[in-house]
């Protein structure tokens, strides 16, 4: 579809929009300057022939042209052709005029861009699968999500620009589940479908990344990409409201990757994302252009305007506002412990400097659902307290808890901060293994215990250690909770166990009447959430606190003795 004609009806504005953002002539964040500074650092590279790819202008164009004749499916301008947008052109070049000098072969295997709602995301999702559909040989290209509904929306959408085109109805046939050209095919992809094996994608569409819990989806279509000459694994989101979600951690590594990052370097990953940069007040509208590059073109100013003053009426519409109009990540505004708040807990600490110390612990105890947890907390000096965390889940419950808890269960026990348990159900007798292990090393005080989970382990560890029957009541809990979350605030904490950062995001608090409050899910029906390493940091910061108040009592004179 790429002919002369419409080539030289096209303007070509990426080469401005590299410029522009280069000079500052327009607002952009510091994301989207890193992304082009790496497009003219490796055009410059290219040139001097020192790197294994170059760009092919013809390439880049004729996408372009094709992006052109794409139609609006929607509302009163349905059936009119689209006009990329610079940036959006900046994307388009950059995907498809990147090519390997072994085999001119597309360089980008992978994309991840990330922008504010509104910004076009279906015209670039629908573009990418329908190009892939026409010029890939036995193209298979899926639009992927977790359920049925969602995989369907980009289809949709797709599907609807055939509809709507004269030109590409000539090649493409609409059908009720798929689109077929010549040898290939355009489908929806759900995790929760039994047809995930046997995939060979040509391409993938991953709208709303966010959204996914585990990266099992894409670890399938990436499995199915490897005998593909030139794969592309799409992937357009907007920012979300959960930092344990793989999207964050994929939005993480493209920051560092964009950034030059040691470990991070990945010339056949493509990534842009348009956001605010640290310190932009969220409220300064002068800043929303950062996130929003079509602000005045698809995204109405008016419509940001009234999101932007419900936001200041509530916690939950800033919330809103900020995740999906600004594209910022935040946690939900019901969890306790903030994540900037517990970022202060993270401080270098070699463990070996704990040996010959005092320690106080806290242990919660699960046969199946939930970690079982042991927590130590060192007394350092200046007030300062060290918390060492051993997490136990059974061998058997692995597979559900990655599906239901956290992704990265796996790779935590690989990195050591999980031990994984012989069975079905938890063996206590590797906690009590280890609490012996460890009083060869430390000066154990106390351990603090649940008696109504308890029971079994107690026996045995009373015999040889101090231990307490700490309430889970919530006027048990509430003043040594408080206590917790002050020390935390004081910056007395260090903790750098990322089961522990993931289980504090997790934690909320409901307070009674009387102001009493303890650490709960946000919802006890739902069991993705795990709070039990907050527990017993709270339980074993109790018993340092009260031990050491205790020693900072003068002791009593003579005088005050008998008179």
């Amino acid at each position: 579809m790429a002919r002369k004609e419409n080539m030289e009806k096209i303007k070509f504005t990426y080469l401005k929009y590299i410029n522009d953002v280069s000079n500052s002539r327009i607002p952009t964040c510091k994301m989207v300057k890193l992304a082009v500074k790496r497009h003219i650092k490796d055009i410059k590279a290219s040139e001097e022939g020192t790197f294994p790819y170059y760009f092919d202008h013809k390439k880049a164009q004729a996408a372009i042209v094709f992006f052109s004749q794409l139609v609006h499916t929607k509302g009163k301008l349905a059936g009119q052709k689209l006009k990329p947008e610079p940036w959006q052109q900046f994307i388009i070049a950059s995907l498809y005029g990147w090519r390997r000098r072994d085999n001119n072969k597309r360089r980008f295997r992978r994309a991840y861009i990330q922008i504010a709602r509104k910004n076009g995301k279906s015209f670039l999702a629908a573009g990418v699968s329908l190009y892939d559909l026409l010029t890939e040989p036995g193209a298979e290209v899926y639009s992927a999500a977790t359920k049925k509904d969602q995989a369907r929306i980009v289809f949709e959408d797709a599907k609807k620009t055939v509809q709507y085109s004269a030109d590409l109805k000539k090649y493409i046939k609409p059908l009720a589940h798929s689109l077929t050209c010549s040898d290939g095919f355009m489908k929806p992809l759900a995790s929760d479908s039994n047809t995930l094996d046997g995939l060979n994608p040509s391409c993938a569409i991953i709208d709303e990344y966010h959204a996914h819990k585990t990266t099992e989806l894409l670890d399938v279509i990436e499995t199915g990409m490897r005998a593909r000459q030139q794969p592309l694994m799409f992937i357009i989101t907007t920012a979300g409201n959960n930092r344990n979600a793989p999207c964050f951690e994929e939005y993480e590594k493209c920051k560092k990757m964009l950034a030059e990052a040691n470990g991070y370097e990945n010339d056949e990953y493509f990534s842009i994302i348009f956001e605010l940069d640290k310190g932009d007040d969220w409220k300064n509208e002068k800043n929303w252009y950062k996130a929003n590059p079509n602000l005045g073109v698809s995204v109405e100013l008016d419509a940001m305007h009234t999101a932007f003053r419900e936001a200041l009426l509530s916690n939950s519409s800033e919330t809103a506002f900020r995740t999906k109009n600004l594209n910022e990540w935040l946690n939900v505004a019901e969890v306790w412990i903030n994540d900037r708040s517990w970022a202060h807990c993270f401080h270098r600490y070699a463990e070996k400097n704990l040996e010959g110390l005092r320690c106080w612990g806290g242990i919660d105890l699960s046969k199946r659902l939930d970690f079982t947890v042991l927590t130590w907390y060192f007394e350092l000096p200046k007030g300062k307290r060290y918390a060492k965390h051993y997490f136990f889940i059974p061998e058997g419950q692995i597979d559900i808890k990655m599906k239901q808890d956290s992704y990265r269960i796996r790779s935590w026990i690989k990195q050591g901060f999980i031990t994984a348990t012989p069975g079905e159900t938890q063996d206590f007798s590797f906690m009590l293994n280890i609490i012996r292990e460890d009083a060869k090393k430390y000066d154990i005080q106390e351990i603090a215990y649940d008696r109504n989970l308890a029971e079994y382990l107690i026996q045995d560890l009373a015999a040889e250690f101090t231990c307490v029957d700490f309430s889970q009541s919530i006027v048990g809990m509430s003043e040594p909770s408080k206590a917790w979350e002050q020390a935390i605030l004081d910056n007395k904490i260090i903790d750098n166990n990322p089961v522990m950062a993931w289980m504090v995001s997790c934690a909320t608090v409901k307070p009674d009447a009387n102001g009493n409050i303890k650490p709960i899910k946000p919802d006890t029906n739902k069991t993705s959430k795990r709070i039990d390493g907050v527990i017993t940091s709270i339980m074993a910061n109790n018993r340092l606190e009260i031990a050491l108040a205790d020693e900072a009592k003068a002791p009593l004179s003579v005088d005050e003795m008998f008179f």
